[in-house]
């Protein structure tokens, strides 16, 4: 699994500086060039208070105030780029137009247009583009060693393709990665429970893993399953000061109630830890 192009979106309302040294180590760790793009958000609506000039000007501080943030920088720099307009729209057509394949944004306290831009992100962009969105806790320090990354994944087709490619990334960064899966208790599992049954189940998972970590190229030394509430268990492993990053995939299951991607809205709304949501 390999990055070539990263872009970095940035929210000028916060500091920046953090986020752009995160990324740039990254990108070194990675061997990938660093794009910023920071989106002014200045509709159709407002084009009657702020006029042309004004928006021209307003670019060009944004524009400086990046380049200052990018001195010193010694990764591979691309584009730097100051936009206005519909901010989702604006950052997906630089995803495309530089040949991006990972999207980074800072994890601050998400709310309002920001935690809409998320999901909007994860929901409609993400499941229909081939890249990948990592949010990084600004406040958080870049990736001590050991660094430890931990996956989150369903038994099934997808899990399978996002175990692999977590594996191959923690492998080039040097990372140890945990592999986690929870099983979730349906409703019928309430409604009779029957201990035979589950633990059964819980073998059938095992074996299933354990066969997977077979076959990678460097198989993980820790894995766990656990029975509980996916959210819960994810949102626990996000924010704890032992893992460095949670990776979960984008996408959806037949049983919401026992996926991973239907408990991305509740993760967008922490705002501790970093997260990299797979496509």
């Amino acid at each position: 699994m390999r990055y070539n192009q990263i872009l970095v979106a940035v929210d000028l309302t916060h500091d920046v500086c953090r986020l752009v040294q995160r990324a740039c180590k990254l990108a070194q760790r990675l061997g990938a060039r660093l794009h910023l793009v920071t989106v002014l958000p200045l509709d159709e609506s407002l084009s009657g208070l702020v006029d042309a000039q004004r928006v021209s000007q307003l670019k060009l501080e944004a524009l400086d105030y990046l380049n200052r943030q990018m001195a010193g920088i010694s990764c591979q720099l691309g584009e730097c780029r100051v936009e206005s307009g519909d901010v989702a729209k604006i950052i997906q057509q630089t995803m495309v137009e530089l040949e991006c394949d990972l999207l980074v944004m800072g994890q601050h306290n998400p709310e309002g247009m920001l935690l809409e831009l998320r999901s909007h992100l994860v929901n409609s962009v993400l499941p229909h583009h081939s890249y990948d969105l990592l949010l990084l806790d600004s406040d958080r320090p870049f990736w001590g060693q050991p660094v430890q990354f931990q996956l989150a994944i369903e038994l099934n087709e997808v899990g399978f393709g996002l175990l692999h490619r977590a594996e191959a990334l923690s492998r080039r960064l040097g990372a140890e990665l945990t592999v986690l899966h929870v099983q979730s208790q349906t409703v019928a599992d309430v409604d009779n429970p029957a201990p035979q049954e589950a633990e059964l189940r819980l073998l059938r998972a095992e074996h299933q893993l354990a066969d997977w970590l077979a076959g990678l190229p460097r198989a993980p030394r820790r894995w766990q399953i656990v029975q509980g509430d996916a959210g819960t268990v994810m949102r626990q492993a996000l924010l704890s000061p032992q893992t460095h990053l949670l990776i979960v995939g984008a996408g959806k299951s037949e049983h919401p109630q026992l996926s991973m991607g239907s408990h991305l809205h509740s993760l967008l709304q922490q705002h501790l830890g970093d997260l990299l949501i797979l496509h």
